[in-house]
C-alpha cells in the first residue's frame, strides 16, 4: 500500500504536509503510512478514498483504476463541503451565492470572460467539429494579436529610425 500512497501523493502534486493536511491529520502519522512503517487503519484509507477520490481496491490491493470516477454533481457537493470548512470558506460562499443569481446572458459573459483571459476551452465536448471551431477560433486570436504587437513594434522602430535618419540627413 506505500507505493500506492506515494504514488496517489504525486500525481496529485502534493508534498507529505499537504496531503497529511488534506486529511486531517499529522505528516509524521501520514510519512509513516507511505514508508510502510505503520498501515492506515480503515477510518483513514475510506477518508483517503473520500478525499481524493480513490478507488479503494486500488488503495488497499492494486487492483482496478486509481480514481474513481464521479458525477459533476457529488464533485460540485464534495468542492462545497470543502469550501465551507476552510477559511476562505465565507468569500466562496458569498461568490457561488453571486454566481447562482446571474441571469443566463451574465452566466454567458462570465463564461466568455473566463475562456478569453484564462486560455481555456470547452473541453467537455464531444463534437469534433466545434472542438476544431475552437481551436481556429484561439488560433486566429492569437495571430491577430501577434500581427498587432508586430506592426506596433515596426511602427516604432520606423518612427525612431526616420527621426534618426532625418537627424543624420540635416548633418550631412
Amino acid at each position: 500500500m506505500k507505493e500506492r500512497l506515494k504514488k496517489l501523493r504525486n500525481t496529485k502534486k502534493y508534498t507529505q504536509q499537504t496531503f497529511a493536511n488534506e486529511l486531517g491529520i499529522q505528516r509524521s502519522t501520514y510519512a509513516k503510512y507511505e514508508t510502510g512503517q505503520n498501515e492506515p487503519p480503515d477510518a483513514v484509507i475510506r477518508l483517503i478514498c473520500q478525499t481524493f477520490n480513490v478507488n479503494e481496491d486500488w488503495l488497499r490491493n492494486g487492483t482496478g483504476k486509481m480514481e474513481v470516477e464521479i458525477s459533476r454533481d457529488d464533485e460540485l457537493q464534495q468542492l462545497i463541503g470543502k469550501s465551507m470548512s476552510e477559511e476562505s470558506g465565507e468569500f466562496k460562499r458569498r461568490l457561488a451565492l453571486a454566481i447562482m443569481k446571474l441571469t443566463p446572458e451574465q452566466i454567458k459573459a462570465c463564461t466568455d470572460w473566463i475562456k478569453d483571459n484564462f486560455s481555456l476551452m470547452d473541453i467537455e465536448t464531444t463534437d469534433t467539429d466545434r472542438k476544431e471551431q475552437l481551436i481556429k477560433e484561439k488560433v486566429a486570436s492569437y495571430e491577430a494579436e501577434l500581427r498587432a504587437e508586430f506592426a506596433s513594434k515596426e511602427s516604432q522602430g520606423a518612427s525612431l529610425t526616420g527621426s534618426t535618419g532625418t537627424e543624420s540627413h540635416k548633418a550631412i
